[in-house]
């Protein structure tokens, strides 16, 4: 005996032949049993028309691992890449899977799925008789000679920076129409000096 409602939800196996290259099918992430089919004359081309889309979940390649295969890899991107069969990636267990970009971030499976996962917190103890902040505490972290020498240097250029003509230095910024945006450039000091 037949579902009725089950057999209304399945969708057959679809493929779409001569999609126009702006149909919304062409930019994004097909999840169900549905091929959009795009011939191309080389291999630039088919590469061309990948990355001029957001990168994909899945790769699939069917074909030969040589030269064109590796060119693949290299000129595409994707969260992961089946050779001559579907899903084969995210069914290994021990292999990462997982997107890229809007296909989605991060990996799951695996050592680099429990990496993704895990977060690392690095937990110290002394266990020696002198401590890592014992220099620390009770004394300067600089030799008193190099202390006043940095004092010194800062008050005579805070002194340089207070005695300095206001107008030698100063700039007045042009203001652009109202409602504008952007940076507006700086203009001589015309005031009288």
């Amino acid at each position: 005996m037949r579902d009725a409602a089950r057999e209304a939800r399945l969708i057959p196996p679809t493929l779409l032949i001569d999609v126009p290259d702006d149909a919304e099918i062409t930019r994004e992430e097909i999840f169900g049993p549905v091929l959009t089919i795009h011939p191309y004359d080389d291999l630039a081309e088919a590469i061309a028309f990948i990355n001029d889309r957001p990168a994909a979940l899945a790769a699939y390649w069917y074909g030969e691992d040589g030269d064109d295969f590796r060119r693949f890899l290299q000129d595409t991107t994707s969260g992961g890449v089946t050779r001559n069969d579907g899903l084969l990636h995210a069914s290994l267990s021990n292999a990462p899977f997982g997107g890229v970009g809007g296909s989605g971030t991060g990996a799951y499976g695996g050592k680099a799925g429990f990496d993704e996962f895990t977060y690392r917190r690095t937990v110290a103890a002394q266990t020696g008789p002198q401590g890592f902040t014992d220099g620390m505490v009770g004394s300067a972290l600089l030799p008193p000679e190099l202390t006043a020498g940095i004092d010194q240097a800062i008050t005579g250029v805070a002194v340089e920076i207070r005695t300095r003509p206001a107008n030698r230095s100063s700039r007045r910024m042009k203001a652009g129409p109202r409602g504008s945006s952007g940076v507006s450039k700086p203009t001589p000091d015309r005031s009288p000096t």
